[in-house]
């Protein structure tokens, strides 16, 4: 998976305006300091697995979405009729 440091940084940006937690609330929220949480918004350096990880639980989104900027999507489906599926027994 290629992605840019700038590009995730972002998209975490984004997403902690979005969900309307402060700097401070997100950083206790991935457990790293301020100081340190201020570094990896700006996309100044590279982000561990744990960091992106705790941003993406607290913020209710799924790993993939911070890192390529794309959900997963639904391509099929199937509708089952009342009366009309398997029998459970």
């Amino acid at each position: 998976m290629d992605y840019s440091l700038k590009e995730v940084a972002g998209r975490i940006k984004g997403l902690r305006e979005a969900k309307g937690y402060t700097q401070e609330e997100l950083a206790k929220l991935t457990g790293v300091s301020v100081e340190d949480y201020k570094v990896l918004e700006e996309g100044e350096t590279d982000f561990s697995f744990t960091f992106i990880y705790k941003c993406a639980k607290a913020c209710g989104v799924e790993v993939v979405d911070l890192l390529d900027g794309t959900s997963t999507t639904l391509s099929s489906f199937a509708v089952t009729r009342k009366g009309e599926g398997l029998k459970i027994l």
